[in-house]
């Protein structure tokens, strides 16, 4: 008895969501969304520089200014970690 209540429920929410279906507008491609993530990024990057100055490069010794373009280089080979992008 109980099962069969169940049942009938669950047919009336069914017939209920299958009337109220309307289409949907469909989400960019993902280039579009990683485009204004590099956008954003570059943004904040380039402002930094802008409104604090250059001062912190002038800073430490030569091995610690260097430090940061030497951290950098392993995301230059990301390219080759994604073959995907090869097209």
């Amino acid at each position: 008895m109980f099962l069969g209540h169940q049942q009938g429920k669950l047919k009336q929410i069914q017939a209920g969501m299958i009337d109220n279906l309307k289409p949907v507008r469909p989400l960019a491609p993902s280039g579009v969304f990683l485009l204004a993530l590099a956008v954003v990024f570059l943004a904040v990057v380039a402002a930094g520089p802008l409104l604090l100055g250059m001062n912190g490069l002038g800073c430490g010794s030569p091995p610690r200014r260097k430090s940061p373009f030497f951290a950098a280089l392993p995301l230059a080979r990301f390219r080759s970690l994604c073959p995907w992008l090869d097209r």
